[in-house]
């Protein structure tokens, strides 16, 4: 496979009090712009 990919899987959002004021939409949106094929959010 001579395809890299990148998948964020320690990702926080507004829901993780202290550890981020991002928004899950923000991330979304971002992940489509750059053709991310999977993200995945961390929260406490």
């Amino acid at each position: 496979m001579s395809e890299k990919i990148y998948i964020p899987y320690h990702v926080h959002t507004e829901y993780s009090l202290l550890d981020s004021c991002s928004k899950i939409q923000e991330y979304i949106d971002l992940a489509l712009r750059d053709g991310l094929r999977a993200i995945s959010f961390s929260e406490h």
